[in-house]
């Protein structure tokens, strides 16, 4: 868990009550995470904090999570993202995961969160990114924009 504590996991969630509890779980799985409310904070967090994953959830004002995963997607950072939503039901929120998935999430999540379901998709796609970064050149800690092309 320890080598965890490293790992830098920007959380994107408008509802502060949602946003405190993903705050705790990560920090009790071991991680460090940084909490945005918006997903313009969170466009700016990626460039302060340099976090190695994000996970944003899809219905925000202003800018929702899908257009917020479009952006960090044009900027070339190399992270992988995890988006995730709750409140409406059935095929609407497959709709929705699925939009998140097309448009860049590496991975997509329901509300109200599994804790073990979570870990396992953090520890998934932060090996995968890991392995490319290897095979592409890059640093493990890396993950700025990709300037490799």
């Amino acid at each position: 868990m320890d080598r965890n504590r490293k790992v830098k996991i920007l959380v994107v969630e408008d509802d502060e009550q949602y946003q405190r509890f993903l705050g705790e779980l990560l920090t009790e799985m071991g991680y460090t995470p940084f909490l945005a409310r918006t997903g313009w904070e969170g466009l700016k967090d990626c460039q302060l904090e340099e976090p190695q994953l994000v996970l944003t959830d899809i219905f925000m004002p202003h800018l929702d999570g899908v257009k917020f995963i479009e952006l960090i997607r044009k900027s070339d950072y190399f992270i992988p993202i995890i988006a995730m939503t709750g409140g409406i039901g059935g095929k609407e929120k497959e709709h929705h995961l699925q939009s998140a998935w097309l448009r860049g999430a590496d991975a997509t999540i329901s509300k109200p969160i599994d804790p073990d379901v979570l870990r396992s998709k953090i520890e998934s796609l932060l090996k995968t990114y890991a392995e490319m970064r290897e095979a592409r050149g890059h640093s493990n800690a890396e993950t700025g924009p990709d300037t490799n092309d």
